[in-house]
């Protein structure tokens, strides 16, 4: 499970608490550049939370998550199409696409080879 304490606006502004996500439902988080907090985009939920991906990153499995670029850390095993074409990764989820360059994609699959 991936553990994380955020800041929520109910039941009481300011309130903390605590989410507990199995690592297989977590399809990839991502991060805004220069900003301190941090999507995770789940199968069927979103979090924001107020720390940034790289304190997130040294909290989950290197094992099961890919970081493609400084904005994005994926779980391979929610990738549908890899497209080098279009610059983007879609994911089995539906609604769930991110773009990457050419180059990252590119190591992207020599990294998930071993998946």
């Amino acid at each position: 499970l991936f553990q994380f304490s955020t800041l929520t606006s109910s039941p009481k502004i300011g309130e903390y608490y605590t989410i507990f996500i199995p690592i297989d439902e977590i399809v990839y988080l991502e991060t805004v550049m220069g900003e301190s907090y941090t999507t995770v985009y789940c199968i069927n939920e979103e979090h924001t939370i107020s720390k940034g991906i790289g304190e997130l990153a040294k909290q989950l499995p290197s094992s099961d998550f890919i970081k493609v670029t400084r904005s994005y850390i994926i779980n391979p095993k929610h990738i549908k199409i890899i497209d080098t074409r279009k610059q983007k990764i879609v994911f089995d989820i539906a609604k769930y696409e991110i773009s990457v360059s050419r180059k990252k994609l590119k190591e992207l699959k020599e990294q998930i080879r071993f998946y």
